[in-house]
């Protein structure tokens, strides 16, 4: 079996038959495959057989005798045995009828996202900040535009990483979270130890077998509860990792290798196209605003609203400390861990490029660029109209938005209805009902109807026109630069 099954790479494999183990019962845990009862050298030779290999038994259906003579092992945790209700033959009261079912898509094969990353944790930081320190930042800016020092900007630190912070290759694991790299050692020599056993047999071989495999059951069960009381911790400190955690439970959420839409289908390199063709096909079209529908807008109505912005170093310092518990690497290839390491010599020329592209009322375009990964919300993952696009933008490009947010925030909302609880400070989805159920209470206690009208706009940020938006903002009294940058 075991030469059978890494010979040929299977990715799913199902083992049935009459095993004949009476007295045994089987049981599944994360450490591995587990058996008690009348334990014999022939269960213990199946049982480890397939322990190693990472099968679990899943027929839990007793014959009359209340035993499982008939096993099922198989390495998908998805595969369902259940009694038969209409059998092909009569049945042998002591080998129940059985069906055999997966419910997940296993003949789809999913695209390989093993690739190479900067390992950013061990980088070296210290030459890092030397390097960046003896550059002179306002020599070279000081004759370049927005775009030109943006540029400049993103190629002096990607050439810093390169090469002071190591290259590694990421590829998928078949282990657990918990697993460390002491048990995953622990689990080959087991298995190296397994094979010994099984070519020569011997008492001492199998003893040593037995020894390691108690071993890594051990060590496994031990790791396993200190990662669950560790994810439970983390619902109150960090909901975050807890919520990643609950979604590697639920199972792979990778891209099949073949997709479709409609009646268009697509593999390998063109599944990316096929995703962008229909993410672009959600947006509208700018829509051309007709006088009599700007005339409806007063013409500089809040003559407060800010019209240029400069920002300041310590803004700019604020923002960098936003990104210390932030990790991952935006499409450009620098992580938030690198600023946030190298910060001290980064603020003043990012003010510089900040203020300048304020000035020239440019967002630089190397800032624009995203890297959208498409999310399953329900259904056939196979079907590209079921994902969701999330976009990520370089952190540069998020922190000089940020800041600007702050900026500019304060006397829009001024701008805005009270009665809004979305994306306004100290409102939300919960302060909502709680003022809409106060104002029903006080309509029903004065005998008054409250008629209620509930809308949800399809994929209303996708769909928002930003011509007519840069309208509004221009009549409200927003005006240039800072209308041009935004």
């Amino acid at each position: 079996m075991d030469h059978v099954w890494e010979s040929y790479q299977f990715d799913f494999g199902i083992v049935c038959g009459d095993f004949n183990l009476p007295n045994i019962r089987w049981s599944n845990r994360d450490s591995g495959l587990e058996y008690d009862g009348s334990v014999t050298d022939k269960v213990r030779q199946i049982g480890d057989q397939y322990e190693a290999l990472h099968f679990e038994q899943k027929n839990n259906v007793p014959n009359i005798s209340n035993s499982f003579l008939d096993l099922v092992f198989t390495n998908n945790k998805f595969v369902k045995v259940e009694e038969s209700s209409e059998p092909l033959l009569p049945c042998d009261m002591h080998h129940p009828a059985l069906t055999i079912s997966c419910t997940c898509p296993l003949d789809i094969p999913v695209l390989n996202n093993s690739h190479s990353f900067h390992d950013f944790k061990h980088g070296n930081y210290v030459k890092a900040n030397d390097d960046l320190r003896n550059i002179n930042w306002a020599h070279h800016l000081s004759s370049l535009t927005t775009e030109q020092s943006a540029k400049f900007l993103q190629n002096s630190l990607l050439h810093v990483i390169d090469h002071c912070v190591p290259l590694l290759t990421f590829r998928n694991s078949s282990f657990p979270p918990w697993v460390t790299k002491s048990l995953k050692d622990l689990l080959v020599k087991k298995k190296q130890v397994h094979k010994i056993f099984k070519t020569f047999g011997g008492f001492n071989n199998y003893r040593c077998f037995s020894l390691l495999r108690s071993q890594c059951k051990f060590v496994s069960k031990k790791l396993y509860r200190s990662y669950t009381c560790k994810m439970q911790e983390q619902l109150c400190n960090n909901p975050r990792s807890f919520w990643d955690y609950a979604r590697k439970a639920q199972g792979s959420q990778n891209i099949p290798e073949k997709v479709h839409l409609d009646s268009i289908s697509a593999s390998g390199d063109q599944v990316s196209d096929l995703f962008a063709s229909y993410f672009f096909s959600v947006y509208v079209k700018p829509r051309v605003i007709s006088d009599a529908q700007l005339n409806l807008i007063t013409t500089k109505q809040f003559s407060f609203l800010p019209s240029s912005i400069t920002i300041t170093p310590d803004e700019v310092s604020a923002a960098f400390e936003s990104l210390a518990t932030t990790r991952g690497s935006g499409p450009d290839g620098i992580s938030a861990i690198f600023l946030y390491r190298c910060r001290n010599h980064l603020i003043l020329p990012i003010c510089a490029i900040f203020n300048k592209s304020l000035a020239e009322g440019i967002f630089p375009s190397v800032w624009k660029c995203s890297r959208v990964t498409p999310i399953l919300k329900s259904g056939d993952p196979t079907d590209v109209t079921n994902y969701r696009p999330i976009s990520g933008l370089p952190f540069l490009g998020k922190m000089f938005e940020s800041i600007v947010l702050k900026r500019i925030q304060l006397p829009l909302l001024s701008t805005i209805s009270v009665d809004q609880h979305g994306f306004f400070p100290g409102w939300s989805t919960s302060t909502n009902p709680i003022d809409f159920v106060s104002f029903v209470h006080v309509a029903f206690s004065a005998r008054r109807q409250v008629d209620v009208v509930y809308t949800d706009f399809s994929k209303a940020f996708d769909s928002i026109d930003h011509n007519t938006l840069i309208y509004v903002l221009d009549r409200l009294g927003i005006g240039d630069p800072l209308l041009t940058w935004l």
